[in-house]
């Protein structure tokens, strides 16, 4: 009989043994602050033909189509200025935003992030976050100042603070053949993944972290 009982006591220990620990901490998630929601996804609303706010106008030479209204409540990653290129007429500055964990100083002092050629950039030793994350909460956005007082705000942010961006997406045309489209969507990545943002609003908010 104590024989028996100390193999149905093993076996019922191998099971123990075998059972999941749901105290272990997944490779993806760390020991991070909570999102304040302000923070969480930018605010997009599709554009009706018949709205007046829709229809295409001239800047600067160039026609620019509006597509979407949206609204960011980011971290300005990064801020970078461009002299040269057609794009630079209309865009002098991308800002590299984040949002979500991307908004996180706990998850971005683990990733470096750089701007050229049009392009944001990141690279990290170790994932803090899963790469699907990373790359659909944070996205590099051409700014077209709608105004001075859009152009003055723009050289006074820094990167690092939490800034509240608002205006319309918005595709570019000329006469003569070039064009510049606007990407719709946070869920690409590569060419064509980055939003053209008629920039008609802009502030700097409190840091929540």
């Amino acid at each position: 009989m104590f024989r028996l009982f100390a193999v149905l006591g093993a076996i019922v220990m191998f099971f123990i043994w075998l059972a999941p620990n749901n105290n272990t901490t997944s490779e993806y998630q760390p020991d991070i602050t909570p999102v304040p929601a302000p923070l969480t996804a930018p605010i997009q609303k599709p554009l009706e033909n018949t709205q007046q706010n829709a229809q295409p106008f001239l800047l600067n030479e160039y026609i620019l189509q509006p597509k979407a209204e949206i609204h960011f409540s980011a971290r300005l990653l990064g801020k970078e200025r461009y002299r040269l290129g057609r794009e630079a007429d209309l865009s002098p500055y991308d800002f590299a935003l984040g949002w979500g964990a991307m908004a996180n100083p706990q998850v971005t002092d683990q990733i470096k992030i750089s701007q050229s050629g049009r392009w944001f950039h990141w690279r990290a030793d170790k994932l803090p976050i899963p790469r699907k994350e990373l790359e659909t909460s944070a996205s590099n956005v051409h700014i077209i100042p709608a105004n001075q007082a859009v152009k003055e705000q723009i050289s006074r942010v820094d990167e690092g603070d939490i800034i509240q961006i608002s205006g319309q997406l918005v595709d570019v045309r000329s006469t003569d053949g070039f064009f510049w489209n606007t990407s719709m969507t946070r869920q690409d990545v590569g060419a064509g993944a980055c939003e053209i943002l008629y920039a008609t609003h802009i502030d700097v908010l409190p840091d929540p972290f």
